[in-house]
């Protein structure tokens, strides 16, 4: 079985989609399964395949157009007529890119068969989000390209659901992103991260990991901390995460006005020995998403045994029916008083820690997760 991949990134900077990408990639590889992988944003770019864990990847030059089409390549274009015909399926990542526009192309041109991974895309939030350009965009290209498809990807029974009020035939499985449960057992306590956290001894860690983005809902988590940290001086909000459209200055105002900057600490982007060294040290993990697909953050979050409080925007409910933490709803007070019942019974923190880890390694590991998505493979083939 040969199967091609194409995203628009498989950058560390790509965010959930990149991440999903390598480690489905990886995992099928360990499976035996041969692929690669098409991107136009990666950590090399250039002519020449390079092995990104294991898996070759290729990773073209975009064009002038590609400030009008994300990942506009003709290198990319012109290497797709040449590959995919030695391929048996073609896998494609995400939606509104080029990269998958021309991997569409090319494979009803040559009679391929493929399938997609939404990831979320389709979030009714998230299709209001510059929805001036993906609701023309839906109309006119992305709706075929979803009903010609073999089978669509979507992380969750909402997100399927999603998906079909839009109108879309193609069939749908619902598959979840997974996590290598591994990395999380081993925090380096010298990562250079812990230097910026040495104000914080003895206080209790709330930590946001993910894009800073208007849509991650982190405004509310402010709102939320800034009630706490009135009554209690033991706490500590750290925000880790790229500020990719520039949000970060408007939390800062947030913050300052409210009294508490110097009881938050911005990382920036972490990278890998950073991010698990940083899940180690912290308390209590929050995501208080307005839009949410299947975020890895919860899912890392849980491996490394912290209790999460989410909201029901993230469409994970295991996390409450698990005993793994707290969904609430997209409020300011919702928040604050579910991160003042760990503070007022701190016993839940190990408890709803233990449990998270517990569901991850039952149910979402990448060996797990790329079982099915093997045997979906297997059966349109």
């Amino acid at each position: 079985m040969k199967i091609l991949h194409v995203a628009s990134s498989i950058t560390p900077h790509g965010g959930g989609v990149a991440t999903a990408v390598v480690g489905i990639t990886t995992t099928l590889a360990q499976k035996d399964v041969e692929c690669s992988v098409f991107s136009t944003v990666g950590t090399r770019v250039g002519n020449d395949p390079y092995k990104l864990d294991g898996v070759e990847s290729h990773v073209f030059h975009t064009s002038k157009l590609a400030g009008f089409w994300y990942g506009h390549s003709l290198k990319l274009r012109s290497s797709l007529q040449k590959v995919i015909p030695s391929y048996d399926l073609i896998h494609i990542h995400d939606l509104w890119n080029y990269p998958g526009f021309a991997a569409y192309q090319v494979a009803k041109s040559t009679n391929k068969p493929y399938v997609m991974s939404i990831h979320a895309a389709l979030d009714p939030d998230r299709l209001s989000f510059k929805a001036y350009k993906k609701r023309p965009y839906l109309k006119f290209i992305q709706r075929k390209i979803l009903n010609q498809a073999s089978t669509l990807f979507a992380l969750t029974i909402t997100e399927k659901e999603h998906i079909q009020n839009l109108g879309i035939s193609s069939p749908i499985s619902v598959i979840p992103n997974g996590i290598f449960p591994e990395i999380f057992n081993r925090p380096n306590f010298q990562a250079g991260v812990l230097k910026q956290l040495s104000q914080v001894k003895d206080k209790y860690i709330i930590l946001y990991l993910g894009r800073i983005h208007p849509l991650k809902g982190i405004d509310l988590l402010v709102e939320a901390f800034g009630d706490i940290a009135k009554i209690r001086e033991d706490v500590c909000l750290v925000i880790a995460g790229d500020d990719e459209v520039g949000y970060r200055s408007q939390l800062e105002l947030q913050l300052s006005n409210l009294g508490i900057l110097d009881k938050t600490i911005f990382t920036g982007l972490l990278n890998e020995t950073d991010k698990v060294a940083m899940l180690g040290i912290a308390d209590i993990f929050v995501l208080p998403s307005y839009s949410e697909g299947f975020s890895m953050s919860i899912l890392e979050a849980m491996a490394s045994g912290l209790p999460v409080v989410i909201t029901d925007k993230c469409y994970f409910s295991e996390v409450g029916t698990s005993g793994a933490g707290l969904i609430v709803e997209t409020s300011s007070d919702q928040l604050r008083d579910a991160l003042m019942s760990f503070f007022e019974n701190p016993g839940k923190i190990k408890q709803m820690g233990e449990k998270g880890r517990q569901l991850v390694l039952q149910k979402y590991t990448w060996d797990k997760v790329v079982d099915e998505i093997k045997l979906i493979y297997q059966n349109l083939i």
